[in-house]
């Protein structure tokens, strides 16, 4: 089952999504650069009150770059740095795949199992038009025909208000046959996990992917156990954001770690290595990617297990990513594999543009190593 799934998976990539001229700083070092970009950054309105950190590594050089101030419920600030918490939405959904593909490896599961084998028992979830099942696979690529989220979601959402949702959820296509991004699908992938490894989701996080890469600050966002503090986060319009996300903790594999630029550095150089967590091979399943077409017939997502492919750069090279947004932060990290670079980029403010800064990072990168760039997001600052 495996070998006919991983035969499968492999495709092509899709475009670049935004076009602009090269950044007046492409010929400076990568230090400069990048303090350029986390300052560029921070100055933009949807950023205004942010703190900025990023961190990058590979051929071109590692370092990190600050900008801002981080503000926290006491009333106490500080400039961000390597250990400051901040929570990373949708990255979380790489980590819940990772515990798939070592379940995987570990033939504790296969790619085509239907998702209810290993939910709670009593658990339907809805079926395709021709009574099509929603299988493992589905729920990690996004192609389960589940919808984004549910209803009325208020937070604290349990697990169980979740199942019982689903006797109200239809399938909006046949599960594998296209591209809806689903918060939903990998809620019930992490209990999926839940299941088939019979251990709690924090702990097989711990166990088989932060523990093992000595990511010691990286939890679920409600746990508070490490005494570490969570900046106060920011919406979209400056204003400050709830602590607790209504989705959670139902949606806890989802979206609800968080984690420091110092863990996700080790995570960064676990994606581009594919050593240091997991069985052997699991790594490797992450980003075998397959063109899904999308639902609503916008190109092509090539999509791996959470990870995304896309060559922006318009000179074929290809940028594995995932980023994250959530009410108070925005997050990304992202490494283009011919480079050979690397960027993670948090932030504590939703919808400020850490996929640009991250970006333009990595693009900069491909400048000090001969790759340049023709086509990138807007890094002019």
């Amino acid at each position: 089952m495996v070998t006919r799934w991983l035969r499968k998976i492999g495709g092509v990539a899709v475009a670049a999504i935004l076009i602009a001229p090269l950044p007046v700083m492409a010929d400076a070092p990568l230090d400069t650069t990048a303090r350029a970009i986390a300052a560029g950054i921070n100055a933009l309105p949807e950023c205004k009150g942010a703190a900025i950190a990023i961190a990058y590594q590979g051929k071109a050089g590692n370092g990190t770059a600050f900008s801002g101030t981080v503000t926290y419920a006491g009333g106490a600030s500080a400039a961000p740095d390597a250990n400051t918490v901040f929570e990373i939405g949708s990255i979380t959904k790489t980590f819940t795949a990772m515990l798939l593909a070592d379940a995987i490896t570990q033939k504790l599961v296969t790619p085509d199992d239907p998702a209810s084998m290993y939910l709670p028992a009593g658990t339907t979830l809805p079926a395709g038009d021709q009574g099509g099942k929603v299988r493992l696979i589905d729920l990690a690529t996004h192609t389960s025909g589940l919808p984004r989220d549910l209803p009325d979601m208020r937070y604290p959402y349990s697990r169980e208000q979740m199942f019982a949702a689903l006797a109200r959820v239809k399938l909006a296509t046949a599960p594998g046959s296209s591209w809806t991004y689903s918060n939903l699908g990998f809620a019930l992938l992490a209990e999926a996990m839940v299941g088939a490894f019979k251990q709690p989701y924090d702990k097989l996080v711990a166990d088989q992917i932060t523990g093992p890469l000595g990511m010691t600050h990286t939890r679920l966002a409600e746990d508070h156990s490490d005494g570490a503090q969570i900046p106060i986060g920011y919406g979209p319009k400056g204003n400050r954001a709830p602590a607790d996300n209504d989705t959670w903790p139902a949606f806890n594999g989802a979206g609800a770690l968080r984690s420091t630029l110092g863990d996700m550095t080790r995570y960064l150089d676990f994606m581009m290595s594919g050593k240091g967590a997991g069985s052997a091979g699991a790594a490797a399943l992450l980003t075998a990617f397959h063109p899904y077409p999308q639902t609503d017939g916008k190109p092509p997502i090539e999509q791996g297990l959470a990870w995304q492919q896309v060559k922006t750069f318009g000179n074929g090279t290809g940028v594995v990513w995932k980023d994250g947004d959530v009410p108070g932060f925005s997050s990304y990290i992202g490494y283009a594999p011919s480079i050979g670079e690397g960027a993670v980029v948090l932030t504590n403010r939703m919808g400020c543009k850490a996929g640009r800064a991250g970006l333009c990072v990595i693009a900069a990168a491909g400048n000090q190593t001969g790759i340049l760039a023709r086509k990138l997001p807007d890094c002019q600052f």
